[in-house]
């Protein structure tokens, strides 16, 4: 239904064909009138947009699979004595392949990793001591596997030492995990690649240890150093983008600065070249501008940071082989001056003119 038709609601039935919130329906009393928390309350599969998840702040979780016609509730225990005592703690981890659909990882407070194969109807705990999970993907060869990095919880007031990782591998097929990378900090996979910041010794002793970048376009069984700055102190890495076959890669300028260099890779995701200078990214901050134009393949936009701290938002057409500004609405104020040059080492910045 085209945006803009008229739809109608039969009383106490919400619309199977939506009408982009013209008319709402009250579902409160198909999901108990409970409260739902506040962060990640509510979240949708991103492979169906009937799918919806929420969860509420005595941690049940109410699931609907045709849009809010209907709705069952479910917990992620797997007994009803441990209801109270086992919950979805951190966001749903959907599969990244829409064929996967009803696959679905859920790290618990107790940061065991549950899994679920067919939209919780029913559950499995895998792993224990998880920190973060990822699923795989076609284009790695491991869709059919789950990434996660597992250590011990240190308490923060009594450890003498940062928490050093390992990133392990489950194959659901053979059901066996293996260790595929060790002292992780973070890392992702999407598309074909997968990265991961490590400690670059072998000896950890705090957080402002030097790291490196990994590669794996295999889905973690090789790894390969990417070819971007060491990275010490308070600066880090941040993979901005890995779907359109090469990696966006910033990497924070020394000092807090709030802005570092965006790099874009080869095709195998370890050779980088300067994209762009002064490519906003607060320190410390998980906010940026940095945004893939999804209807157009290559194109991108991002913010710049000025001399004079202001900020111009830029854009590529080819993937950050060019940034242009983007300029001002005709007749719109602006409070800084487009056509100042800014001079950095004696060059002209790309993304300013």
């Amino acid at each position: 239904m085209s945006q803009g038709t008229e739809t109608f609601s039969i009383p106490g039935h919400p619309a199977q064909i939506t009408n982009h919130g013209r008319n709402w329906t009250n579902l409160n009393d198909k999901v108990d009138s409970k409260v739902f928390r506040e962060n990640d309350g509510l979240q949708r599969n991103p492979h169906n947009a009937t799918k919806v998840y929420l969860i509420s702040g005595d941690h049940e979780l109410y699931i609907t699979e045709d849009g809010g016609e209907n709705w069952r509730k479910t917990s992620i225990a797997l007994t009803e004595d441990d209801k109270r005592r086992t919950y979805v703690e951190d966001t749903l981890e959907f599969h990244s392949e829409a064929d996967y659909d009803n696959h679905i990882a859920v790290v618990s407070n107790k940061r065991e990793l549950h899994v679920t194969y067919d939209n919780f109807r029913k559950t499995e705990v895998i792993q224990k001591q998880v920190h973060a999970v990822k699923w795989g993907t076609y284009e790695s060869n491991s869709a059919d596997c789950l990434y996660v990095t597992v250590g011990e919880f240190s308490n923060p007031f009594l450890s003498l030492g940062p928490e050093v990782l390992d990133l392990q591998r489950y194959n659901r097929k053979t059901d066996t995990w293996t260790t595929v990378l060790k002292r992780v900090t973070v890392f992702d996979i999407k598309g074909k690649f997968m990265y991961a910041s490590i400690f670059k010794n072998e000896k950890v002793t705090t957080m402002e240890d030097d790291k490196l970048m990994m590669i794996s376009s295999d889905g973690g069984t090789t790894w390969d150093e990417a070819k971007v700055p060491t990275i010490n102190g308070d600066r880090f890495y941040s993979v901005m983008d890995m779907s359109e076959g090469l990696i966006f890669m910033h990497v924070d300028n020394p000092g807090d600065t709030g802005y570092g260099t965006l790099y874009t890779s080869s095709d195998n995701g370890l050779l980088y070249s300067e994209s762009l200078q002064h490519h906003l990214y607060p320190n410390g901050n998980t906010a940026h501008d940095f945004y893939k134009i999804e209807s157009i393949r290559g194109v991108f936009l991002a913010s710049q940071m000025g001399w004079d701290k202001s900020i111009h938002t830029v854009i590529t057409y080819n993937r950050g082989g060019e940034w242009k500004n983007v300029s001002r609405p005709l007749g719109s104020e602006c409070k800084n001056d487009e056509k100042v040059l800014v001079i950095l080492g004696g060059k002209c910045p790309q993304g300013f003119s």
